[in-house]
This record gives structure tokens, C-alpha cells and sequence, in this order.
């Protein structure tokens, strides 16, 4: 009987080796299946994301082209110009009230400089004098003395602003108010510029309500020429009505019409700049201005990626096209909209957990992530996914942009991803899903699908065992003894070499067998187990030289049961890297098989004491 139970246990064990190994190979192998599907998935979900996105922007450049045909733009464009109050008005008062704010600010945090130290203070002149439309500007005058401290040029520096000129009544007029105490006063005044020319001028006069440290009360004066501020001087009610309806219709934000010389000259929807002239150096970092010159230069539309201003609450997008009646320009119109129609495209997930997003040329993210809250506009992206959308060199190191890649991605986390250039608006779409996400099955669901496998393996094997052991209970009894004999004969050295040599063909058949995942250098890390392999394998070559069974049969088993809980240890880690899901399940059996033949053992000793 005693053999039926050894060979049911030997293949018990045997059995569960082979059959737990092939739930790993099983579970590699799902692994690898869903490696293969994300890659597809990345790559089908990006291709489509991509046309989605091209296809709307290709919805505006016909809508554009529609618009740039009508007679009702091109007569707009036709209309004599002329200079309007209301507007200069407002974008002078807003430039005016952003200067007042810099400067009162900059002395509070300054509070100990006196007038003289600002008038040395690079930064403080900076904010102090700022260019205003084409040829206004702003300066800083005593209150009390209307001596100018600060100015554009510096000539003017010392003079007293009302002896400047003396003749505009209107002027003298509005720096009384000052004078006797209102915080603001503003209006319109004649004015000799540099070329002895009289002309209209506008200014905004703010009091500050800070001092320097000597008791200097300053005032900030902001003032630009009126004629060159210019939009359409008559419109009819029903052009306004349908560019207006055009827009809505559309679902645009805003319809903008532009000189040939650049002057922004209708606006359904307010702007900061309207009336100014794009070729002004003050809006050569405006996106309005940079999408203008670039439709110039195709003479042909131009998109102008995502982009974000002070008064907009949602980022916009931005088309322009050259308006012709033969072959003389009119000017241009301009189309803008919410960027938020493109940011649902990239929020979506179609079947896996993806990330998408834009970035421009310098990487800089150009729409918001669904897992991260940066910055868009601001923050760059330092991946070799982002690397690889506008660098040729490194697309090429990397492979074909058409296949997905794994790289550390932005948050430092081993990420599967693929890139998509969208041209038109010259942006980078990237596509990206987490290494974690793809690979980590849940532990419940493969050991379920698994597990009538397994059992019934087991079992097999079990069974196997208790026949052939029962053969040799009634057959073999004689054979199995000389074999036995045989191996207590063996010296205990024999088996010591036999044991060192198997457990290091074992540690490199897996080095081989893994691949990159393991080199020589894990062999230091299993030192210890490889000397606890050894150990278990001689008391288990010493457990034939015992003559007491039960003694004999503890530290068999004990043995066994540490051995087998050792391989299959190194195994899976080395097969798997960091413990997660499955093999946690199979890293806890290792060691209770451990744990439990550590206690076998200490029975084995005890029963060799009595």
C-alpha cells in the first residue's frame, strides 16, 4: 500500500508541476493575444480618430470655400473703411485698464522704491511704457506736477505733459480732471505727431492709487492715433443677418472679415484686437495674425491649431481664405471655432481604455487628457512617441509610424503607443493605452476558466500513480527494492554534485528560456534558494539510508514538497518579472508548498529521535 501512496503523491506533485506551468504558458499566451489586439486596437482607433477629425476640418474648408464665393462677403469687402470711435475706444480702455493693474502692482511688491529707483528699474520701464496699436503707447506722469517720468521717448522725459501741447484745449481738459482729484479721466484730443501732421488722438488716464516711497502720486496715461483703427463704415442689416445666420447655422464662434492690407474690419462676435491691423508689430504673436500671414503666403486657406485667449472661456480653432473678383484681392474671412468639436473626438474611448491627444511641432499639448490634469498650451511632452511624430530620424530608429510602439510615457509608466499626423492643422494625434491595463488579467477570470482543466488533470495523473504504483505493489516490489538499495548505497556526495549541477541547468534553461527578462545576474539573487534546493535534495537522497518508515516518509515528502515549491518559484517570477494577478496565485502556492515541507521535515527529525 505504501507504494500506491507514493506513486499517487510523486504523481500528484508531478502532475501539478505540469499542469500549473501550462496554466502560466496559457496565461503568457492570453497575454500575448491581448498584446497583439491593443496594438490593432491603437492603431484601427487612431486611424479612425484621425479621419474623424480631418473629416470635420474638411467640413470647414468647404464651408469657407462656400463662403468665400458669396457676393455678400465680397461686397462687404468692397465698403470704404473708416475710423469709429466706439472702437478705438474699447481697445484702448482695456489695454489701458491691464498697464494701470501692472504698474500698481509692481509698486506694492516695490514699496520701498523711491521714484528715482524705478525710473533705473529695467522691469518697472518695461511695464511702464508698452506699445498701444500701431503708433500709441503708454507713459507714466506725475499727478500733482504733470511732469512725465516715463516715456517712449526718452527726450520728453522731464517736460510737463500740458506744455507739450499747449493748443488742445481738449487735452488740458481731460488732465484737469486729473488734476483736481478723479481717478479716471479719458476722451478725445488734436495732437502733432513726429511729422508735424495735426491728428485725432484717443487717451485713457488712470490715477494709481499707490505711491512710490518718497509720496510720488503718478498717473498712467494710454493713448493711440484714431485713424488707425479702421473697419467697414456702412453694412447693411441684411449682410449682418446673413453672415449672421451663416454662423449660426455653421455652429461657428465667430466670423471675421480682414483687409488685403491685414485691418480686422468686421466681426460678428466682439474681439480684443478688432480695428487693429495684423501687420502691426504689437499682434505679431497674436494667432490671428500668424493664421493671416500664412493664408497669405499659400494664397489659399490656413488652419490655425488650437488656441486660447483671455476672454475665451473654450479654446478655439481658426480658419482663413483669400477673397478674389478676378483677379484683384479683396481681403480675407476668417471662420473660428470651438475646439471642443475636436477635443470630443480625442475624449472617446471606442473599445479600450485609450488616451488621445494633440501636439504641435514643439510638443507642446495642444488638448486636455482624460487621466491627467495638464496644462494645455504650457505643458511639453517628452515621450519617443511624441519624438517620433515630426522627426523623421527618429521615426525611422523607431520603426513605421503605422505600428504602435512601447515607451515610458509621460507619467514615467511603460505605455503602448501610436502616433497619426494630421496635417491640415499640423498637429500629432497620439494614441496610448498603459502596459498594465492590457496585460493585467484579472486573476478570477483565468483561474475559472482554468479551472476544470486543471483538476482534471490533476486527477489524471493521480490516478495514473495509483495504478502504477498498484502494479508495483503486486509486481515490482523486488525491482523497486534494488533500486533502492541502490540509491542508499549511493555516497551522499553524488547526490550533493547531482543536485548542484540540476538546480544550475535549471537556473539556465530559464535564462534561455525567458529571454531579456532574466541574465546571469539573477543567479546572486537565488543564491539562497539554490542552497535551500541543495539542501532539500539531500535530505531527500538521505531519507533512503533511514530504515524507520514513517521518519523515512516525512522527509521524503518534506523534501519533495520544498523542491517543487522552489522551481516553480523562480519560475514565475523569473517568467513573469513583478508579482501581479496570476502569479501571485502561484507565487502563495510556492511558499505554503515550501512552508508545509519545512514542517514535514521538522516531524521527520523528531521521529528520528525516538
Amino acid at each position: 500500500m505504501k507504494y500506491i501512496f507514493s506513486f499517487m503523491l510523486g504523481f500528484f506533485l508531478v502532475g501539478t508541476l505540469i499542469i500549473g506551468l501550462g496554466g502560466l504558458y496559457n496565461y503568457s499566451s492570453e497575454k500575448e493575444i491581448l498584446l497583439d489586439k491593443a496594438f490593432e486596437n491603437l492603431e484601427e482607433n487612431a486611424e479612425e480618430k484621425t479621419g474623424r477629425i480631418n473629416d470635420y476640418l474638411s467640413k470647414t474648408v468647404r464651408d469657407i470655400q462656400n463662403l468665400q464665393e458669396t457676393e455678400e462677403v465680397k461686397d462687404l469687402l468692397m465698403q470704404e473703411l473708416s475710423s469709429e470711435n466706439s472702437v478705438i475706444k474699447r481697445n484702448i480702455d482695456q489695454k489701458a485698464e491691464v498697464i494701470s493693474m501692472e504698474i500698481e502692482n509692481y509698486i506694492r511688491a516695490n514699496s520701498k522704491k523711491t521714484l528715482i529707483d524705478l525710473q533705473s528699474d529695467f522691469d518697472f520701464l518695461r511695464i511702464a511704457v508698452q506699445d498701444v496699436g500701431n503708433a500709441g503707447h503708454s507713459s507714466v506722469v506725475g499727478t500733482d506736477d504733470l511732469i512725465i517720468y516715463f516715456h517712449k521717448n526718452s527726450s520728453f522725459v522731464g517736460d510737463r505733459l500740458d506744455n507739450l501741447q499747449k493748443e488742445s484745449s481738449e487735452l488740458l481738459d481731460i488732465l484737469e480732471n486729473i488734476k483736481i482729484g478723479k481717478n479716471v479721466s479719458e476722451g478725445f484730443y488734436d495732437w502733432k505727431d513726429s511729422e508735424g501732421e495735426i491728428r485725432r488722438k484717443y487717451g485713457k488716464f488712470i490715477s494709481s492709487p499707490v505711491k512710490t516711497a518718497d509720496g510720488i502720486s503718478l498717473f498712467i496715461a494710454t493713448t493711440a492715433y484714431v485713424d488707425d483703427y479702421k473697419i467697414i463704415s456702412d453694412i447693411s442689416q441684411e449682410s449682418k443677418e446673413y453672415l449672421k445666420n451663416f454662423k449660426e447655422e455653421y455652429d461657428y464662434y465667430n466670423l471675421v472679415l480682414i483687409s488685403p492690407e491685414g485691418q480686422i474690419i468686421y466681426a460678428i462676435e466682439q474681439m480684443n484686437n478688432f480695428g487693429t491691423n495684423l501687420e502691426w508689430e504689437i499682434n505679431s504673436e497674436n494667432w490671428l495674425s500668424k493664421n493671416y500671414f500664412d493664408a497669405k503666403r499659400k494664397n489659399d486657406f490656413s488652419f490655425f491649431e488650437p488656441f486660447m485667449e483671455d476672454n475665451y472661456v473654450i479654446p478655439k480653432v481658426s480658419v482663413i481664405i483669400p477673397v478674389y473678383v478676378s483677379n484683384d484681392l479683396l481681403g480675407f474671412v476668417a471662420l473660428i471655432h470651438d475646439a471642443d468639436k475636436i477635443f470630443e473626438i480625442t475624449k472617446e474611448n471606442i473599445d479600450i481604455n485609450e488616451e488621445t491627444y494633440l501636439i504641435d511641432r514643439e510638443q507642446i499639448l495642444n488638448s486636455p487628457l482624460k487621466t491627467q490634469n495638464l496644462e494645455i498650451f504650457t505643458q511639453t511632452i517628452y515621450t519617443d512617441n511624441a519624438d517620433g511624430c515630426f522627426n523623421k530620424r527618429i521615426e525611422e530608429l523607431l520603426g513605421s509610424k503605422e505600428s504602435a510602439i512601447l515607451f515610458l510615457g509621460y507619467d514615467g509608466e511603460e505605455t503602448f503607443g501610436v502616433h497619426r499626423k494630421i496635417a491640415q492643422i499640423d498637429l500629432c494625434l497620439l494614441n496610448e493605452v498603459k502596459k498594465e491595463e492590457v496585460l493585467d488579467i484579472p486573476l478570477k477570470s483565468v483561474l475559472i476558466k482554468n479551472l476544470f482543466v486543471l483538476g482534471f488533470g490533476i486527477l489524471i495523473f493521480s490516478l495514473v500513480g495509483f495504478f502504477i504504483g498498484k502494479y508495483f505493489e503486486r509486481k515490482g516490489q523486488a525491482k523497486i527494492k534494488k533500486y533502492s538499495e541502490f540509491l542508499s548505497n549511493l555516497k551522499l556526495r553524488y547526490f550533493l554534485l547531482f543536485g548542484t549541477l540540476f538546480i544550475l541547468a535549471y537556473f539556465l534553461a530559464i535564462k534561455f528560456s525567458v529571454g531579456r527578462s532574466a541574465d546571469f545576474s539573477f543567479l546572486s539573487y537565488y543564491i539562497f534558494d539554490a542552497l535551500i534546493f541543495i539542501m532539500a535534495f539531500m535530505i531527500f537522497a538521505f531519507a533512503f539510508k533511514l530504515k524507520r518508515d514513517k521518519s523515512r516518509k516525512y522527509l521524503f515528502l518534506g523534501s519533495e514538497f520544498i523542491i517543487l515549491g522552489i522551481l516553480i518559484r523562480i519560475l514565475v517570477e523569473q517568467y513573469f518579472g513583478i508579482i501581479n494577478s496570476l502569479n501571485t496565485f502561484y507565487w502563495t502556492f510556492t511558499i505554503i508548498a515550501e512552508f508545509f515541507g519545512f514542517w514535514l521535515l521538522a516531524f521527520g527529525l523528531r521521529e528520528m529521535k525516538k
